[in-house]
């Protein structure tokens, strides 16, 4: 035999010998779970019907926006709180200590529909210096600062909820009359602790 097919040869042998070691040729049994024919029942999610006729009386959609809640404010024990209610407003003016019959409050806080700014409607007896709107305790704030005629400095405020219930509901509107330090500190420290707070 010559060399040259010896060298054939042993090549064939060599490269047999890797082809059955190779891993990715060799059978393998598919291992699979046994599947059974029983169904396994998931209950549905639970959908509230909000709206049970989307057609409403007009053909449009019923929506209903009936969000109760409370408008909140505190004040300390030394303030006299005087309220009044009427079928358009709930009104509460404040007094320091026990007041006189001819005193006047030195904040005046009323829960109503009317959005209208007194300060400005009156610019005879208010001179605004200052206004800005802003969030306060997560409620929407419309402020007015200046002197009165008289010299008085004031502040009025017209707080609103957010969002939609805040366009066309109740709003707290409070106007302070601070006449001295002490009553402005007091007024500030009662504006600032306005909230409305939800009813479940």
């Amino acid at each position: 035999m010559n060399t040259f097919a010896t060298l054939i040869l042993t090549s064939s042998l060599v490269l047999a010998g890797c082809e059955s070691q190779n891993l990715l040729d060799s059978r393998t049994i598919p291992d699979r779970p046994a599947y059974g024919k029983e169904t396994i029942a998931v209950p549905p999610p639970h959908v509230d019907i909000v709206n049970p006729d989307p057609r409403g009386a007009d053909g449009g959609v019923v929506i209903t926006d009936q969000v109760v809640g409370t408008w909140t404010f505190t004040a300390p024990p030394t303030v006299t709180q005087v309220e009044r209610k009427t079928a358009d407003f709930d009104r509460f003016s404040l007094y320091t200590g026990i007041p006189a019959p001819a005193d006047t409050p030195f904040l005046v806080l009323t829960v109503t529909r009317d959005r209208a700014s007194t300060v400005e409607a009156d610019t005879d007896n208010y001179r605004v210096s200052g206004k800005r709107e802003y969030v306060m305790n997560g409620n929407i704030a419309q402020e007015w600062t200046g002197l009165t005629k008289a010299g008085a400095g004031f502040c009025e405020l017209i707080v609103r909820k957010p969002g939609p219930a805040g366009q066309t509901g109740d709003v707290c509107h409070a106007l302070a009359l601070a006449r001295t330090e002490d009553e402005q500190k007091m007024a500030l420290a009662i504006l600032s602790s306005i909230v409305w707070t939800p009813r479940p």
